[in-house]
């Protein structure tokens, strides 16, 4: 089999639309980098979001522990109370002590 062997024009034409493949690449190219540079620039925008609601969830972190301390000693002081409370004679208990004791004094007097 022959080599076929090319003419001028035809390298040119080929030479021609090689060059304008090329070209369209390299536009092609530029949008592309334009994009991923937007892109960048959105992606450092949320990462400075990100980094400020970081900062506030650690400022609400604080404040949840101080009140988790807070409702810790309320309950530890609630439930003093109660055993307080406990120990205590009821109003009932008392009235009824004392009828007794009166009973049993007019019963002895």
């Amino acid at each position: 089999m022959a080599k076929k062997e090319f003419t001028a024009t035809e390298v040119m034409v080929l030479q021609e639309q090689l060059q304008d493949g090329i070209k369209v690449i390299g536009e092609q190219h530029s949008e592309i980098q334009k994009n991923i540079s937007n892109i960048n620039d959105h992606l450092e925008t949320i990462d400075n979001r990100l980094e400020t609601i970081d900062d506030h969830l650690e400022t609400i972190d604080g404040r949840l522990e101080k009140i988790d301390d807070r409702l810790e000693t309320i309950d530890e002081n609630i439930e003093l109370i109660k055993f307080s409370l406990h120990q205590k004679a009821d109003r009932v208990e008392l009235e009824s002590l004392e009828k007794r004791v009166i009973a049993l004094e007019k019963k002895f007097a």
